[in-house]
């Protein structure tokens, strides 16, 4: 679960991990039966998968290496055991392995190769700090990108790699073509990557509109 403060033309957005469709309309019901008299209007897009990279403005050193992919993958094998684990680690990935063995009354060695496991599954595809960027002096901004055409998708993809400002970008389906996440130090620095985004693939995006990221109010890796 992700629940984020925006200014723009949506003022909250809600971030729901789901097994399915299914799941993601028992939990949407859920949602609607309690507060929809609160919500005037609202879009629902589907993310999968979103190309996650190194924040690399913030060392001034371009990390082309590292892409978490998160989603659009075939689903691998995982148990209850394997879900405790990632529960605790989700909440603190410092956790010592004598400290997760006395909470979860299994062995170190155990949950030391389940965790391994899980990272050559590509369940646990890294441990990295949580980085409030706003009181760095950074700014969050999400483009909502429609292309005109689809045949440069792979450089777009390159480019928004190699870009150390750009550190997402998502698929979707019932929104735009794609998106486009950026921590700048201005919505003037945004822009311009955008000109230079646009000037590299000319005729290639139709139009763009922009949200602004206020606070992360609540961010939930793995529900209990």
């Amino acid at each position: 679960w992700a629940v984020v403060l925006i200014a723009g033309k949506w003022d909250v957005a809600l971030g729901v991990s789901v097994k399915d469709i299914y799941d993601f309309y028992d939990t949407w019901d859920k949602i609607l039966k309690e507060h929809l008299e609160s919500i005037g209007d609202y879009k629902v897009s589907i993310y999968s998968p979103i190309y996650h990279y190194a924040k690399s403005y913030l060392t001034g050193e371009q990390d082309s290496s590292k892409i978490r992919i998160l989603g659009g993958k075939e689903k691998v094998e995982y148990d209850s055991k394997d879900i405790r684990i990632l529960i605790y680690l989700s909440k603190n990935a410092r956790i010592s392995l004598l400290d997760l063995s006395e909470a979860l009354k299994m062995s170190p060695e155990s949950i030391s190769y389940r965790i391994k496991q899980m990272q050559k599954k590509g369940i646990i595809q890294g441990f990295r700090a949580m980085i409030d960027v706003h009181k760095m002096g950074y700014e969050f901004y999400k483009a909502e990108i429609r292309l005109s055409n689809y045949q440069d998708i792979e450089k777009i993809y390159r480019y928004c790699h190699s870009h150390p400002n750009i550190y997402q970008v998502d698929k979707t389906i019932g929104g735009e073509t794609l998106e486009i996440e950026f921590h700048v130090r201005s919505l003037k620095e945004m822009l311009e990557i955008m000109e230079d985004f646009e000037s590299k693939f000319p005729k290639v995006v139709e139009k763009f509109d922009y949200i602004t990221v206020l606070e992360e109010v609540k961010t939930t890796y793995m529900p209990e």
